[in-house]
């Protein structure tokens, strides 16, 4: 970055520069010179310089630019603009970037919070994103994938509440897509997590419970399913929450009920009076 006077100055005056906030270059001029300075970064370093100009001990900013590198600061900004981009509804050209992003915290942060943003972006932009029916798909396959991703990364920085309640979440992105025992898979992994928390406080939490039951039950594993549902109304005996619970244990009989009367009409002689 330059800054270059067209005359002498009739002022003393003091340049100096600044790369992330850090003093790279201070030069004194005095009355008669014509100043001129430079500073650059190191090549494929990001950050920025910012230019000033003291005249009679008042410090002026007078210049700054940005530069990028294939490096961690590199990657944050690749995914400030990637965040102006999605304000702006250009999901597929942030997603070029943020998946650029993400190859960077991989190398230099892998279980930075930086990288878990990066993989939950890039699985929203997949997950909420219009697909022609071709696509479609792939899409969905796509948003799964930085999903799990995203859950590896949470692994690594050991916050096991979070862990528990991104696996549901992700057990439900499955289910949406059609792949129930994946999702139960996933369910159960975060249940047993919030059943180690063992925290009834936490209003989250019963969603383990009340997501693994709907699994369950639209895998026809009732008895299990009951089980749950009993488990969770005697642990979350004081969350109003637990009216999902209930509703669960209805859904439970229901289908119960269903089964009876396909089992009835199994039975049911040819000749006798309609059920």
């Amino acid at each position: 970055m330059r800054m270059n006077y067209e005359k002498p100055i009739s002022k003393p005056v003091t340049i100096r520069a600044t790369f992330n906030g850090t003093e790279v270059l201070k030069q004194d001029f005095a009355i008669g010179d014509t100043p001129a300075v430079e500073w650059n970064p190191p090549p494929k370093t990001s950050g920025v310089v910012q230019l000033y100009r003291i005249v009679d001990g008042k410090e002026i900013p007078s210049g700054r630019a940005t530069y990028w590198g294939p490096d961690f600061l590199g990657a944050q900004m690749l995914v400030e603009k990637a965040k102006k981009l999605r304000e702006e509804k250009k999901d597929w050209q942030a997603r070029t970037l943020l998946i650029e992003a993400a190859r960077l915290f991989e190398k230099f942060a892998p279980a930075s919070a930086d990288l878990a943003e990066a993989y939950e972006n890039l699985w929203g932009i997949c997950f909420f994103s219009k697909a022609r029916s071709k696509n479609l798909q792939r899409r969905r396959q796509e948003a799964l994938n930085w999903y799990e991703k995203q859950i590896v990364v949470i692994e690594r920085q050991g916050d096991l509440s979070s862990l528990s309640g991104n696996l549901t979440n992700l057990s439900v992105m499955y289910a949406r897509f059609g792949d129930r025992e994946t999702a139960l898979k996933r369910a159960l992994r975060g249940l047993k997590l919030a059943r180690e928390l063992n925290d009834a406080g936490d209003k989250e939490r019963i969603a383990s419970w009340t997501q693994t039951g709907w699994h369950l039950i639209a895998l026809g594993k009732l008895d299990q399913a009951e089980r749950l549902v009993n488990e969770g109304l005697k642990r979350f005996a004081e969350d109003p929450n637990r009216a999902f619970l209930w509703k669960l244990k209805r859904d439970i009989h229901t289908e119960r009920a269903r089964l009876c009367q396909l089992k009835a009409e199994e039975l049911w002689p040819e000749d006798a009076c309609p059920l």
